[in-house]
């Protein structure tokens, strides 16, 4: 953990906790959730079968610009894949691993709360341009922007 630098820390058990609230501030816990892909009216659900899970705690794995990992606890959760999470993920002895990345491929979330966090979490991560973000919200509601004069 010597090779991350925190401004401000002094000891290894701050050190890690606070990489833990930058890590859970960057991703999201998605088990449970659903999500429809692009052009189907289908929702699924995102599940993760207990065999599965002993399989992929302490892994991640990435695809299409989307990082997913199972923490200690059986938690998947999701974020941009951005070196910093990568960084992060493997200062605590994560390993890549081969599994499905939950939203990498043109998923909506149905809750339009996760939608709304999700969207959020990739333009604070730099991986959507947050203009675009405003003209996809609008056209998906119909709503204007506004003009100003």
């Amino acid at each position: 953990m010597e090779n991350i630098k925190i401004v401000g820390v002094k000891n290894e058990d701050e050190k890690k906790r606070s990489l833990i609230k930058e890590l859970n501030s960057l991703t999201m816990e998605i088990e449970g959730l659903e999500y429809t892909k692009v052009n189907s009216s289908k929702n699924v659900k995102i599940e993760f079968s207990v065999s599965k899970l002993m399989k992929i705690t302490g892994h991640y794995n990435f695809n299409n610009g989307v990082v997913a990992f199972c923490d200690e606890k059986g938690n998947v959760r999701i974020g941009a894949a951005t070196t910093r999470i990568i960084e992060i993920l493997e200062v605590f002895g994560f390993t890549q691993y081969d599994f499905w990345v939950p939203m990498s491929n043109q998923q909506d979330f149905v809750d339009k709360n996760a939608q709304q966090k999700w969207t959020m979490l990739k333009v604070a991560c730099g991986r959507i341009d947050p203009e675009k973000v405003v003209k996809y919200t609008f056209s998906k509601t119909g709503a204007k922007p506004l003009q100003l004069d």
